[in-house]
Formats: structure tokens, C-alpha cells, sequence
């Protein structure tokens, strides 16, 4: 849903279509970022997890992300622990071949439990040699991931993020709708009670229900944050791969 199309039908939902409702796309849109804003705080899934390519240079360890990542899980190095030529230095190869039980650097074939254990606990070993776990941190201000193992090499890591959804995607959510909804009813209750709850018409005095406007508001807000404390507030979960 496009912020045009989630304006008309708040409008047509504060009965836009019997009545003139003078509220303007900025008071929407105020409503729309507060809608937005307290779903990120409360909500128990507020963001897009992925997977997001980053293509590191030897030597470089900060690198630009695009504006709407958050956080990180962990980032993965497919060429850590596999083909050892061209993707590890001697230092690496010759560190991995000596843990690993002398089975398993001969043949695959034939391997015992005991050994295989000991290459289970080897592996944890190993992921610290070898920096496949690498430490990082991302600063959504500034817009840029910092990996505390600098690159050795020009390779591809896959860092597991969090994305912000876009607008229109956050406008597709009932729950976004509807907090939207309650903040416009509470803005043109407001709007309403400076005129002092009515002006005059050509038939007369029209009331404006200005305090009821915002009780009802403020009553919807209530219940929207319950529903998310219960977690029956319909939100799924987003996943997605990115390359970039």
C-alpha cells in the first residue's frame, strides 16, 4: 500500500466519504511515523532478517552498508575452512592440517566415533584460528560495518542483518493501519477542541466532537499495545537475501 492510498482510507475510515474531514497528508503522515515508530519499540518482529553479500579488500575493515540495515547476527566466510588453496595463507593451511586428527588429513574413509568427536571439538578450535567467526560491529548511524578480523584477503563475507521494512511494506501491516488511524483521531480532536467543540454553520451551531475524538484515540492506542504484549497482533515474520 502506497502512503496515498493508506491517506484515503483513513480519511474514509474517520468518514471521509460523508462528511469533510480536514485533515491534511502531513497530519498523516505524522500519525504514520508515530505508527511506525512504536512498532519498532514494542512489536515482537519489526524488521526483515537477511543475508547480505559484502565483497571485503585485504587490509580494509569498514565498509558502507545501506541506510535501512540495523543490526547484525554474524557473519559467515565461505572460503574459512574450504579450499585451502588461494583462500588461506601457509600460517592457516598448516594450522588447520595440524589440529585436524590424522585420519581424517589421510582419508575420510573409515573414520572412528572418537575421532569424529575430537574434530566436533577441534572445529571450535579452529573457527578462532582461522578468524571463521569474525567479530564486527555495525553503526546504523553513520551507515557502516566494522569487522574486528581485518581481511586478509579480497574474498566475499555474508553478514546475517536486520533491514527496516519500507514504507509501503510497513503500511501493508493491519496493526500499522490502524495505530495510524488513532493518532489521526487524536490530532483532529485536538484540531477540534480549539474551536471549543463547535462553530457556526448555515444551519446553526455544528458540535464538533473533539474530546470523543481523542478518547476513542487514546482508548484504540490501548488496545494495540495489548494486542502486541498478547502477540496476537498478526505480525509474520520477513525474511530475504540481498546482495550489495
Amino acid at each position: 500500500m502506497t502512503f496515498v492510498e493508506l491517506y484515503s482510507e483513513i480519511l474514509i475510515r474517520l468518514g471521509g466519504n460523508l462528511v469533510d474531514i480536514e485533515l491534511s497528508t502531513e497530519d498523516v503522515a505524522i500519525a504514520f511515523k508515530s505508527a511506525i515508530r512504536t512498532f519498532k519499540q514494542k512489536a515482537h518482529n519489526t524488521y526483515r532478517r537477511k543475508w547480505m553479500a559484502i565483497d571485503v579488500s585485504k587490509g580494509i575493515d569498514t565498509y558502507t552498508i545501506p541506510d535501512n540495515i540495523t543490526d547484525g547476527v554474524k557473519v559467515i566466510r565461505p572460503g574459512a575452512l574450504s579450499g585451502f588453496a588461494g583462500t588461506q595463507d601457509v600460517f592457516t593451511q598448516n594450522a588447520i592440517i595440524d589440529m585436524l586428527p590424522t585420519a581424517v588429513n589421510q582419508s575420510c574413509t573409515g573414520i572412528a566415533m572418537l575421532e569424529y568427536t575430537l574434530l566436533a571439538s577441534r572445529m571450535k578450535e579452529m573457527s578462532l584460528y582461522t578468524a571463521t567467526d569474525v567479530d564486527f560491529q555495525i553503526d546504523k548511524f553513520r551507515h557502516e560495518i566494522t569487522f574486528f578480523n581485518t581481511p586478509q584477503q579480497n574474498e566475499t563475507w555474508f553478514v546475517e542483518v536486520y533491514e527496516d521494512l519500507t514504507d509501503d511494506e510497513y503500511s501493508d501491516i493491519d496493526w500499522i493501519v490502524r495505530w495510524t488511524l488513532a493518532e489521526s483521531k487524536i490530532i483532529l480532536g485536538n484540531a477540534y477542541r480549539k474551536f471549543g467543540g463547535s462553530i457556526p454553520g448555515p444551519s446553526g451551531v455544528i458540535s464538533l466532537p473533539g474530546s470523543e475524538l481523542i478518547q476513542e484515540g487514546t482508548q484504540d492506542k490501548t488496545d494495540l499495545l495489548q494486542e502486541i504484549e498478547e502477540m496476537t497482533d498478526g505480525n509474520i515474520d520477513y525474511w530475504g537475501v540481498y546482495f550489495g
